[in-house]
């Protein structure tokens, strides 16, 4: 995240709101800690997608950047290769 417009693209960015959400056609994985303070909200603004999956990191607060790199790879790794053996 350092040495990146990350935090200066989030800032500038509206959020998401359900109709953008519902116009949605392909597959979403949403990664939330434990105790993250938005998990409920995006759990429940996420939930009526039609692929949606949802993957909860124990112990986590909002900062699963940082507080689980390696899970947070993996599991998007696994997802994409999910998605990409879907295609073939």
């Amino acid at each position: 995240i350092n040495g990146t417009s990350l935090i200066a693209d989030l800032r500038a960015t509206p959020p998401l709101t359900r109709e953008d959400l519902e116009r949605v056609q392909v597959p979403v994985l949403a990664l939330y800690g434990e105790h993250s303070d938005l998990r409920e909200r995006g759990a429940a603004l996420l939930g009526g997608l039609a692929n949606f999956q949802i993957r909860i990191f124990e112990g986590c607060t909002h900062a699963i950047l940082w507080e689980a790199t390696s899970r947070l790879r993996e599991e998007m790794a696994l997802f994409l290769a999910e998605q990409m053996s879907e295609k073939s």
